[in-house]
């Protein structure tokens, strides 16, 4: 129960002072299970997940709407559904940017792919330099015909959603299990 107050307050403070009125957006990043050990017997590393994920946002919105400034709120989940060793970034992201204006501008689609492209590459190319993986690995990985790589972008949650984006905000703070 301590959990779901700090949730409850989290999703709270995050719907009043930091999300703008805009459309913002549930986030996924997740990578395949080759790599998930690493995470477990090293939790420093956790910093490079979220470094992966937000410089592919960051990607993303440059490449859609050029010299717009992206936003997102991403914690670390280090289990999934079941329990299991599964560490990835949720978030909730600005579905578009802010322009040197300071005016938002919209996405038109996320293209997912695109996104977790660049999210694999941030990850794997971090991971090498930090000696926890070797060019084979890489290689290994980039043969497979689905990498486990996944970024997921839903719907955009309108500003005035306020109960979906309350209940999207809360579970950004899901209880991590180390």
């Amino acid at each position: 129960s301590c959990d779901a107050k700090r949730a409850l307050l989290f999703g709270e403070h995050l719907h009043e002072n930091v999300l703008l009125p805009e459309p913002h957006a549930h986030q996924v990043f997740s990578m395949p299970k080759i790599l998930r050990p690493r995470f477990k017997f090293n939790r420093s590393l956790l910093h490079l997940l979220f470094h992966a994920a937000w410089d592919a946002w960051k990607e993303l919105i440059d490449d859609a709407l050029p010299g717009c400034t992206p936003a997102s709120v991403l914690t670390v989940h280090t289990a999934g559904d079941l329990l299991g060793r599964h560490p990835h970034c949720h978030g909730m992201a600005l579905y578009g940017g802010i322009d040197s204006k300071e005016n938002y501008q919209p996405l038109e689609l996320v293209n997912t792919e695109y996104l977790s492209n660049c999210f694999s590459r941030n990850l794997l190319e971090a991971l090498l330099q930090a000696g926890e993986i070797e060019h084979a690995t890489i290689d290994l990985i980039r043969s497979w015909e689905h990498s486990g790589f996944h970024a997921y972008v839903g719907d955009p949650i309108q500003a005035d959603q306020e109960e979906t984006r309350l209940f999207t905000a809360r579970y950004l703070k899901k209880s991590a299990v180390a």
